[in-house]
């Protein structure tokens, strides 16, 4: 403490305070003194700098925030706008849900999700099953109470299932029509419109779809056929009537004739053979009409030389036509007989062609030409028959092979084409026309050779049938 020291420090070491004095010399005064400002001036620049730096990070910082602060109040914004939205959108997506599931609950019929499986097994059905099938929602999902396939009448029931799987399969959509068995014992008519579903690898889980009852519409269908049948019969018998009245006149006129008049053998004779073609006549209106209200008509085919089944047509006809003013001739294309041997019903067709023949007839009551033409090939038949007469009306050209159709003829029952068409398909053969009004008619019939015999010839329209059990004309 006695030495003349100028300066003093303290320092902190090892946990001690220890304390240093110090006396500079002339040299570190001189120096101290001729660097002071320069240190001082270097020390103020780079201060000056740092605080210069400091206050650029400082306003640069404070833009930032800013610019973050504007961001984020415009994120704000948008989120609070977007949370308005998705507000919205909720509510319109609930009001949207409760307005299908209001409709969907006052639907008539069933709206559905089932399974893909034997037993029809509902996911979802809509209230309206109630009113359809007399179960409760709760009682058919999960085939709780009873499956909905199990509704289905038996002898439908797998059919429709096949039927609605291959629809699926190819065109990912079906539509049937069959009956079930309600609750209560009913029997209802079902129409079903399913759509598949499918999961994200294409694969077939689930239908959804809509059914309605259709039984009401069924019924009034049903009505309408049994009006349409009551109508066909009245039609029928007051067609059959009117024809049957001239050859049972000319009948009672020739009896009346031969039990009255003494005659020669000659007269005789005459009369007898008009009352045998009135009693043919009768026969063949007859057997139009048991044909006709069959539901089945069984073929008995046979090898038959066709070229002379219909040469004997043309001979049996041809002296009878041209009385009336007409010609018949016949071509076959030069072929050889045993060209035209066919597997066919010889009687079925020999009536087609027969009926062919009288209706180009009846077309031409001033007289004409009515051309057959036979063409055979390894396969099949091909017969025409022309006529020169004043063509098909127009009015009946689209209708010309249904029931009871026919203009301007005297005779007949109106059955002829349509048991022809009957008789020519179920032979696997075509049937069709070609007409001009003035220039005449063509009728194309084609035939195999021989073809599938079928246990019966297909059942008319159900609005056009007659129950007709026998009809046989007595004299």
């Amino acid at each position: 403490h006695e030495l003349p020291f100028i300066e003093t420090d303290t320092l902190d070491l090892s946990g001690r305070e220890w304390l240093f004095a110090y006396t500079p010399s002339q040299k570190f005064e001189l120096a101290h003194n001729q660097l002071r400002p320069a240190v001082l001036l270097v020390s103020g620049i780079i201060v000056g700098i740092i605080l210069s730096l400091i206050v650029l990070t400082i306003l640069n910082q404070m833009d930032r925030l800013r610019k973050f602060s504007q961001a984020l109040d415009i994120s704000n914004k948008r989120l609070e706008e977007d949370a308005v939205n998705r507000q919205r959108m909720e509510s319109a997506l609930l009001e949207s849900q409760r307005s299908i599931i209001t409709l969907i609950g006052n639907l008539p019929g069933i709206v559905y999700r089932r399974k893909i499986d034997q037993s029809w097994s509902m996911e979802y059905v809509s209230d309206g099953c109630k009113e359809t099938t007399g179960y409760n929602g709760e009682e058919l999902i999960g085939n709780s109470s009873s499956a909905f396939g199990d509704l289905i009448l038996p002898e439908e029931r797998h059919a429709l299932t096949d039927q609605a799987n291959a629809f699926l399969n190819e065109y990912d959509s079906f539509l049937l029509v069959y009956r079930i068995k309600s609750k209560d014992g009913c029997i209802k008519w079902l129409w079903d419109r399913g759509q598949g579903v499918r999961d994200e690898k294409g694969k077939l889980i689930a239908i959804e779809g809509y059914i309605s009852d259709i039984s009401k519409q069924k019924e009034a269908e049903q009505k309408l056929q049994d009006d349409a049948r009551l109508k066909s019969v009245g039609e029928a018998a007051a067609t059959i009537i009117h024809d049957f009245k001239n050859p049972m006149q000319i009948i009672l006129s020739s009896v009346e004739i031969l039990k009255t008049k003494a005659a020669d053998l000659t007269t005789n004779i005459k009369y007898c053979d008009k009352i045998e073609r009135q009693v043919y006549r009768i026969q063949s209106m007859s057997q139009e009409i048991l044909d006709f209200s069959r539901d089945e008509l069984v073929l008995h085919p046979k090898m038959t030389n066709f070229l002379e089944l219909v040469q004997d047509i043309v001979d049996t006809n041809a002296a009878i036509l041209e009385r009336s003013g007409i010609t018949l001739t016949l071509s076959n294309g030069a072929k050889s007989s045993s060209e035209f041997e066919f597997n066919l019903d010889k009687e079925r067709i020999w009536r087609v062609i027969m009926n062919l023949v009288n209706n180009a007839k009846e077309a031409m009551p001033s007289g004409g030409k009515i051309e057959l033409e036979l063409i055979v090939t390894e396969e099949k038949a091909e017969f025409t028959i022309k006529d020169n007469g004043p063509g098909i009306p127009e009015e009946i050209k689209e209708t010309l092979f249904e029931p009871f159709v026919t203009k301007g003829k005297t005779n007949g029952t109106g059955l002829g084409l349509t048991i022809a068409k009957r008789i020519i398909e179920a032979h696997d053969g075509e049937i069709s026309f070609v007409t001009k009004a003035g220039r005449g008619t063509t009728f194309f019939v084609t035939l195999p050779r021989s073809f599938d015999l079928k246990d019966t010839l297909p059942a008319l329209n159900a609005t056009a049938q007659l129950r007709v059990t026998s009809f046989q004309p007595v004299v």
